[in-house]
């Protein structure tokens, strides 16, 4: 079962990926981690521009940034992680972690 928390969480990635797309749209971004066109060393700079700002945000103390950028971070992520699908893509969950039981 999914907590609120989490809902809200991806509520927010997906109005945050909504943004992003406009923002291309408008011109007011050179390209879209989304496009499987681009190449992954573009979309890199954006990931770990994206991680830089969550580290500021830390250093500045400002968890309310923290979440904004985190949300922004994740957003970005998984534009990426579209653009590896493909929108006609038949979907194919991520390889599960194998457990050491001791």
């Amino acid at each position: 079962m999914i907590n609120q928390a989490l809902e809200h969480v991806l509520a927010d990635i997906r109005e945050e990926r909504r943004r992003q797309e406009l923002l291309f749209k408008a011109g007011k971004i050179p390209f879209n981690c989304a496009d499987p066109n681009v190449d992954e060393g573009q979309k890199l700079p954006v990931l770990v521009e994206e991680l830089g700002e969550v580290a500021k945000a830390i250093q500045d103390v400002d968890y309310d940034q923290v979440r904004i950028e985190l949300i922004q971070l994740a957003a970005v992520a998984t534009a990426w992680a579209e653009s590896l699908t493909g929108q006609d893509a038949e979907y194919v969950s991520a390889p599960r972690r194998q457990t050491n039981p001791k």
